[in-house]
């Protein structure tokens, strides 16, 4: 597709990473009018399909600006197929949990995870011994997280009082849902303990299936609206006050079912196609197109 460069000066448009004005449109979207709630679900499968898409020239940020309320979305958005596959995210948690706390202090015990679903990880610090919370703006799965005896708060990061500070916050899958990045950095900084911890998992631009796949990419979703490179994700983090500590590829588990479903995508004639012969088969992925990054409050 034809690269276009905006007059930003009329659209008021700038990168959200690195601020820059040198933006370029990279792919069409759909009409925003016709944007739903049940286009935010979690589980929604339509590969591909984004809002307008552009591109940062400065720092190759993409993002998909609008004047859709994001928020409200989310609060109203119910996923059922995504509490289905609790088992499978629960697993997905543990191994996030026992990559994390190999760089916590032996001081740290309270933890915050925005964004929190139906709360994996919440449960799994608090099994852990933590004093464990999570934000979820998602009345449904708040209420499911709760419904388990989680602490979990029903709404946003402002909704957390300020004299609560944690030792280590987390944003599994968070960051990409937003259209204020950097001021979510700032809230978690300031929501911080000296020398706390934050770890941000998102997928990320600069990975082989991105490239080989370009805009039929699985991430490419509706509910995604900020696109991240190792690179500008820590130029991200670093400009608004931490310090790199570690970076890896995070693993996700999920029924064999669901991964065929998906997959059968991608083949033409067949993207309605349910696959439901495998019960109980949970099957362990690292594509290399996700980072899970540690960052320490400087």
């Amino acid at each position: 597709m034809r690269k276009i460069l905006i007059n930003f000066k009329q659209m008021k448009k700038q990168c959200w990473v690195c601020n820059s004005k040198e933006i370029i449109k990279v792919k069409n979207g759909i009409d925003i009018n016709n944007i739903k709630t049940t286009d935010f679900m979690v589980t929604d499968s339509r590969y591909g399909t984004t809002l307008d898409l552009y591109e940062c020239k400065e720092c190759k940020f993409q993002f998909c600006p609008s004047d859709l309320d994001l928020v409200e979305l989310y609060e109203n958005m119910e996923d059922q197929e995504y509490i289905d596959t609790n088992s499978e995210r629960s697993k997905q948690a543990n191994e996030l949990y026992t990559e994390s706390v190999k760089f916590f202090k032996p001081n740290f015990k309270r933890t915050l995870d925005v964004g929190c679903g139906s709360g994996q990880f919440v449960e799994c610090f608090r099994e852990n011994g933590f004093e464990a919370s999570g934000v979820e703006p998602s009345k449904a799965l708040a209420e499911f997280a709760i419904s388990k005896g989680l602490k979990v708060i029903k709404g946003k990061l402002e909704d957390i009082p300020k004299s609560n500070l944690f030792d280590f916050i987390s944003l599994i899958d968070v960051i990409e849902h937003v259209d204020n990045p950097a001021e979510i950095i700032n809230q978690i900084k300031d929501l911080l303990k000296p020398n706390g911890l934050v770890m941000l998992v998102t997928p990320r631009t600069d990975s082989f299936f991105k490239k080989l796949l370009g805009f039929k990419w699985w991430h490419y979703r509706l509910a995604h609206v900020g696109y991240f490179s190792r690179k500008n994700l820590i130029k991200l983090c670093e400009d608004n006050g931490f310090k790199y500590v570690h970076d890896f590829s995070p693993s996700w588990y999920h029924d064999l079912n669901y991964i065929l479903t998906r997959l059968m995508r991608y083949v033409p004639g067949f993207k309605n196609i349910k696959i439901n012969f495998f019960k109980n088969k949970s099957i362990k992925l690292n594509l290399g197109d996700s980072i899970a990054i540690i960052m320490l409050k400087n």
